[in-house]
């Protein structure tokens, strides 16, 4: 896969706007201690602000777009978040509306990353609830602890929502809810050695019932998922030239009906940036790894090891960028069923 982007942003700073965000080729940077929020404003009332679509319904953000707490992603349901961080607790939110070779593997998935703001406080936390007649409902809270070289910040969550709708013959209800909690754990080891853990798990349970005529028929899916990352960061010298190393392992089990099927996917990822002629030009190199063993309960086994390479050269000049780069992807496919293999493939 070959992505070459020459991305071309003037910053002007001619009103507040422009000093409030300011667009870096597939980036839009929002520096919250530019826009002094009060403190009712969310943070999907901020996202809003940016020239993006990033939602088409006000609650949600789209499919174009996942969460990520310092660059790491969050595996939860958004909406409660998205209300429940308030602007004022943030220092800056980073939107890349598409990825590129180094953060994503098809390069098309946008990004939204949250940059809490360093408070002088060593614990506090945030209690929201949301509630309607209809039985809906929404929860979230979250706590921060932090001591000189440690950080520890958790979040939890859940969201019910009640549908109903008739018909002169049918009528349908729905009933879906979703719980998820995370820690995330910042360790200053040196002033140049940083490492990270992220722990999630989450649970989804989705209820429809039919009534027709006199009878009724359920559909009832689950699923539950965890968790856990492990980053280590490296800055080598004044230049800010660094390493990077990542690992994790995620784990999902899910119903749908009478199909039941798990998923074992564990990754890691080596990378090093090193800047030139005075940080005008940076280059950006990388190896990605990654297993899935996907199992479906009397239907079959899929396996995924995925090794990837990749480059990218990011040079600026005043206000323009210029980014190239290049992927190499190798995917080895195996499906089992039966106790046989049916397919292997490498793509």
């Amino acid at each position: 896969m070959l992505l070459i982007a020459i991305l071309g942003s003037c910053i002007s700073k001619m009103s507040a706007q422009d000093e409030i965000i300011e667009h870096e080729g597939n980036k839009y940077i929002i520096k919250f201690w530019k826009l002094n929020p009060d403190s009712e404003m969310t943070l999907m009332d901020v996202l809003h602000m940016c020239p993006e679509l990033i939602s088409d319904d006000g609650r949600k953000l789209t499919a174009n777009y996942v969460l990520s707490v310092d660059d790491i992603m969050l595996s939860v349901d958004f909406e409660p978040m998205l209300e429940g961080i308030k602007a004022c607790d943030l220092h800056q939110v980073i939107v890349c509306t598409y990825g590129a070779v180094n953060n994503a593997t098809d390069g098309t998935s946008g990004s939204i990353d949250l940059q809490f703001k360093e408070e002088s406080k060593d614990l506090y936390g945030k209690l929201a609830l949301n509630g309607s007649t209809y039985g809906n409902g929404k929860a979230y809270a979250d706590i921060t602890s932090k001591s000189e070289n440690f950080t520890l910040r958790a979040f939890a969550q859940t969201n019910l929502q009640y549908g109903k709708a008739n018909t002169s013959e049918t009528g349908i209800t729905s009933r879906n809810g979703i719980e998820n909690a995370m820690v995330f754990m910042d360790w200053q080891l040196t002033e140049k050695d940083l490492l990270k853990f992220k722990l999630s798990q989450g649970y989804g349970e989705q209820n429809d019932r039919l009534h027709n005529n006199g009878s009724t028929d359920d559909m009832l899916s689950r699923q539950r998922w965890g968790e856990l990352v492990a980053t280590y960061e490296r800055t080598l010298n004044e230049q800010e030239a660094g390493l990077y190393f990542e690992a994790g392992m995620n784990y999902t089990n899910s119903t749908l009906g009478d199909v039941k099927g798990r998923n074992a996917w564990p990754w890691w990822i080596a990378e090093c940036s090193i800047p030139f002629f005075n940080q005008t030009l940076w280059m950006t190199a990388g190896y990605e790894g990654g297993y899935s063993n996907v199992w479906y309960q009397d239907i079959n086994r899929e396996q995924y090891l995925n090794n990837d390479l990749y480059v990218q050269f990011d040079y600026k000049k005043g206000p323009w960028i210029i980014t190239l780069g290049d992927r190499s992807i190798s995917t080895n496919i195996k499906v089992v069923g039966n106790d046989e293999a049916i397919t292997d493939e490498t793509a």
